[in-house]
């Protein structure tokens, strides 16, 4: 028969040991590949949730920044009213201690006409 002669053997025998090497070799990086990409995969999603909850303390700290300014505001118009009503408390005292000082006047008047 046509057999293979000792050199073709050993030949086919290397051919066989290399294919089943890089077939190894190949599985092992198509399953590298295949954790790589769930690896990618759990990033991006993760990366997402980030986001998500970035836009939702944006919106948040947004929501503060508006509270704070309106809180601001109606503190400074308390204050301005808070002036102006000690103001006309000064104002009432200035004219009740004048109309007090001209009835003592009046009644000093009328005390040496007696």
């Amino acid at each position: 028969g046509a057999g293979l002669s000792m050199g073709q053997e050993t030949a086919v025998n290397e051919l066989l040991r290399a294919k089943e090497e890089l077939t190894a070799e190949r599985d092992a990086q198509t399953a590298r590949i295949g954790e790589m990409r769930a690896e990618i995969t759990e990033i991006l999603e993760r990366m997402q949730r980030m986001d998500a909850d970035k836009i939702a303390a944006d919106r948040e700290m947004q929501t503060l920044k508006e509270l704070i300014s309106t809180k601001k505001a109606e503190a400074e118009r308390e204050a301005r009213r808070r002036e102006r009503l000690d103001k006309e408390v000064r104002d009432i005292r200035s004219l009740s201690e004048a109309k007090a000082q001209e009835l003592r006047a009046k009644q000093d008047s009328l005390g040496k006409l007696s």
